[in-house]
Protein backbone atom coordinates (compact mmCIF):
# COMPACT_ATOMS: atom_id res chain seq x y z
CA UNK A 1 0.00 0.00 0.00
CA UNK A 2 1.21 3.52 -0.82
CA UNK A 3 1.97 6.45 1.69
CA UNK A 4 -0.29 9.46 1.55
CA UNK A 5 1.40 12.40 1.27
CA UNK A 6 -1.63 14.59 1.54
CA UNK A 7 -2.54 15.33 5.23
CA UNK A 8 -5.99 17.50 4.67
CA UNK A 9 -6.21 21.09 7.07
CA UNK A 10 -9.60 21.52 5.91
CA UNK A 11 -12.23 21.70 3.92
CA UNK A 12 -14.43 24.89 2.23
CA UNK A 13 -17.97 24.80 0.54
CA UNK A 14 -17.66 27.13 -2.41
CA UNK A 15 -21.21 28.89 -3.39
CA UNK A 16 -22.44 30.50 -6.87
CA UNK A 17 -25.66 32.57 -6.62
CA UNK A 18 -27.36 35.26 -8.59
CA UNK A 19 -29.64 37.61 -7.33
CA UNK A 20 -31.39 39.96 -10.14
CA UNK A 21 -32.72 43.42 -8.05
CA UNK A 22 -34.27 45.85 -10.48
CA UNK A 23 -31.88 46.44 -13.52
CA UNK A 24 -29.07 44.35 -12.21
CA UNK A 25 -27.94 41.36 -11.71
CA UNK A 26 -25.42 40.46 -8.61
CA UNK A 27 -22.95 36.88 -9.16
CA UNK A 28 -22.38 36.10 -6.34
CA UNK A 29 -19.88 33.58 -4.76
CA UNK A 30 -18.91 33.00 -1.63
CA UNK A 31 -17.57 30.09 0.63
CA UNK A 32 -17.59 28.94 3.95
CA UNK A 33 -14.77 26.92 5.92
CA UNK A 34 -15.28 25.55 9.25
CA UNK A 35 -18.78 26.17 8.84
CA UNK A 36 -17.82 30.27 8.92
CA UNK A 37 -18.04 32.23 6.07
CA UNK A 38 -15.07 33.24 4.24
CA UNK A 39 -14.67 35.51 1.25
CA UNK A 40 -18.19 36.78 -0.20
CA UNK A 41 -17.50 38.84 -3.71
CA UNK A 42 -19.88 40.06 -5.77
CA UNK A 43 -19.75 41.24 -9.45
CA UNK A 44 -22.42 43.48 -10.46
CA UNK A 45 -24.01 43.90 -14.63
CA UNK A 46 -26.68 45.51 -15.82
CA UNK A 47 -29.76 43.45 -16.62
CA UNK A 48 -29.71 45.08 -20.20
CA UNK A 49 -27.25 44.71 -22.28
CA UNK A 50 -24.83 42.98 -19.90
CA UNK A 51 -22.98 46.32 -18.87
CA UNK A 52 -20.43 45.90 -15.79
CA UNK A 53 -21.54 47.90 -13.10
CA UNK A 54 -19.13 47.20 -10.36
CA UNK A 55 -17.50 44.62 -7.95
CA UNK A 56 -18.16 44.07 -4.04
CA UNK A 57 -16.19 42.14 -1.21
CA UNK A 58 -16.33 41.22 1.84
CA UNK A 59 -13.39 39.00 3.59
CA UNK A 60 -12.03 38.74 7.13
CA UNK A 61 -14.52 41.62 8.38
CA UNK A 62 -13.45 43.94 5.55
CA UNK A 63 -15.17 45.08 3.32
CA UNK A 64 -14.58 46.80 -0.23
CA UNK A 65 -16.30 48.10 -3.22
CA UNK A 66 -15.43 48.84 -6.77
CA UNK A 67 -17.33 50.89 -9.51
CA UNK A 68 -17.09 52.94 -12.32
CA UNK A 69 -17.14 56.45 -11.19
CA UNK A 70 -20.52 57.19 -13.29
CA UNK A 71 -22.31 54.54 -11.14
CA UNK A 72 -24.74 55.10 -8.83
CA UNK A 73 -23.56 53.03 -5.66
CA UNK A 74 -26.68 53.57 -2.92
CA UNK A 75 -28.83 50.76 -4.11
CA UNK A 76 -25.81 48.80 -4.74
CA UNK A 77 -24.24 48.59 -1.14
CA UNK A 78 -27.77 48.60 0.43
CA UNK A 79 -28.37 44.95 -1.95
CA UNK A 80 -24.72 43.64 -0.97
CA UNK A 81 -25.41 44.09 3.16
CA UNK A 82 -28.71 42.25 1.91
CA UNK A 83 -27.05 39.68 0.45
CA UNK A 84 -23.87 39.80 2.75
CA UNK A 85 -26.62 39.04 5.50
CA UNK A 86 -27.66 36.53 4.04
CA UNK A 87 -25.24 34.16 3.63
CA UNK A 88 -24.04 34.78 7.14
CA UNK A 89 -27.62 32.95 8.47
CA UNK A 90 -26.44 30.23 6.62
CA UNK A 91 -23.26 29.81 8.48
CA UNK A 92 -24.44 27.89 11.21
CA UNK A 93 -26.44 25.35 9.08
CA UNK A 94 -22.95 24.30 6.71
Amino acid sequence: MEEKLLVEKSRSTKVNAEVILGDFRYNVEYDFAEKKLGKLSCNIYKSEGNEYAGYMQHENGNTNFNFPEEESIETHVSAFQKILAEAKAKESIK
